[in-house]
């Protein structure tokens, strides 16, 4: 979306306490975590510690350094100096606000205690001051009750604070910068990419070295606190392979490792998890959860998701998404074209400094678009995601890869319905410049997923 040099998100790396009468949540962290979870992460931290020697931290210990990934709420915050008494040698960073606060859920906490690792740069040997990940980590989660019982007014996601929004946001590394609503959807631009919130679900996208699965933990909290959910009825989460796996920060270096932190959270059995594309070139991950008690209590929310995920862009185009050719980011959506993507969208677009620009688009009937981009010639990236019911999906793919003129690109597309995978496994080529390489079907519990990698001939 934007340079290493752009505004980010600030905030802790994880950490939140919770009262012991807080209502039982289906999909949770337990008490007690995982002790092979925990050791796996461990170690990877241990090994990334071991090669930052003369370049950065230096742990005492390594299981020290990692348990950080997933400590438990109760035991965040238990060292008087936690950063001084794990970490030594870092590049810390100092907050002298003291007056802030967090209305949590039970009450007010004042200055919520940090997680271990809060505000501490880690400079491994692989860090990189010139590159900026582009592709996203994306959370698609759903709740629902358990009981079946009507709902009300407060049975709905958007009743969960601002403030508490940005607190949860913290633990994901990155800030809300505008937003936009209507009566079915608030939409908002984040420093790393966007957040959707529908009446009962979530989508989080976030690119750069973001963490969000650091947040579910709280995300749980506040949907106990301000709303009448009490489970998570489906979980997606997904992304394609990074360019710099080793940048990001444990345990996303690693998708075994997000499997490993999924299941903790959702203590269920009804996981599983994919890899599709090819492990040698491109691909995708996917790790799906959806609930059994769904299926007799609720009707099923019915919609569809179209990806477009570029790479390799054209360099005049991305041009027209630095500060030197266009002023903001409305003069760069109308430069560009993006507004005739989809038309009629309300849209709230970004433009970053220097360069990376961000969008996103929404109708009344709660449907939307977004689109992210990394624009820098050598690892340039460009994301394209909607939401929008239509009868046939060729013309927007081709409109997208059209607008960018991508080297390669590959599409997912979610839906219950048939014919939109029938269209997308029929489409040998798009434009009369991209072949298709690879294409695959997959009937998952409460939808089907089709994915397909195009590159130019």
């Amino acid at each position: 979306m934007s340079d290493p040099g752009h505004s980010s998100g600030c905030g802790s790396s994880g950490g939140y306490t919770t009262s012991d009468s807080e209502m039982e949540f289906s999909g949770g962290f337990p008490e007690s975590y995982q002790e092979s979870v925990v050791e796996k992460i461990v170690a990877e931290a241990g090994a990334a510690v071991a090669n930052s020697a003369g370049n950065g931290a230096v742990a005492k210990d390594p299981a020290e350094f990692g348990a950080a990934a997933l400590i438990p709420a109760e035991d965040v915050g238990a060292a008087a100096n936690p950063a001084e008494e794990f970490v030594e040698e870092v590049e810390i960073s100092t907050n002298d606000d003291s007056s802030s606060s967090f209305e949590g859920a039970h009450g007010v906490v004042a200055n919520p205690p940090a997680n271990i690792l809060e505000g501490v740069e880690l400079r491994t040997a692989n860090d990189s001051s010139d590159f900026f990940e582009g592709a996203e980590k994306r959370i698609f989660i759903l709740f629902s009750r358990k009981d079946g019982a009507n709902w009300d007014q407060n049975c709905d996601l958007r009743q969960i604070p601002r403030e508490s929004l940005e607190t949860l946001l913290g633990l994901v590394n990155c800030r809300i910068i505008s937003s936009i609503s209507n009566f079915e959807i608030d939409a908002y631009v984040l420093s790393e990419s966007s957040l959707f919130i529908g009446k009962r679900y979530m989508v989080l996208k976030t690119c750069g070295n973001t963490t969000p699965l650091h947040c579910l933990q709280l995300l749980s909290s506040l949907v106990t606190r301000f709303t009448k959910f009490d489970a998570v009825e489906s979980l997606y989460y997904s992304h394609k392979n990074f360019l710099r796996p080793e940048l990001q920060t444990v345990p996303y270096r690693k998708f075994e490792n997000e499997i490993e932190i999924l299941d903790t959270f959702l203590n269920q059995e009804n996981v599983s998890n994919y890899v599709l594309g090819s492990l040698s070139r491109e691909c995708y991950y996917l790790y799906t959860f959806d609930a059994d008690f769904a299926r007799n209590t609720f009707g099923r929310v019915t919609e569809q998701t179209l990806e477009v995920i570029m790479n390799k862009l054209d360099p005049e185009v991305m041009k027209i998404f630095t500060q030197k050719e266009s002023t903001n980011g409305r003069v760069a959506t109308l430069k560009s074209g993006i507004h005739q993507i989809i038309p009629g969208m309300v849209i709230d677009d970004f433009l970053f400094e220097p360069c990376g620009y961000s969008m996103n688009g929404i109708m009344e009937d709660g449907s939307y678009m977004t689109i992210h981009i990394t624009p820098e010639r050598s690892f340039s990236f460009v994301s394209f995601e909607t939401n929008v019911a239509l009868d046939s999906y060729r013309e927007v793919v081709g409109r997208v890869v059209d607008l960018f003129n991508p080297e390669r690109f590959m599409v997912t597309f979610f839906s219950e319905k048939m014919a939109g995978h029938d269209e997308l496994n029929a489409m040998d080529i798009v434009g009369a410049r991209w072949i298709r390489h690879d294409s695959q079907y997959n009937r998952l519990d409460w939808t089907d997923l089709t994915y397909a990698y195009f590159a130019k001939f």
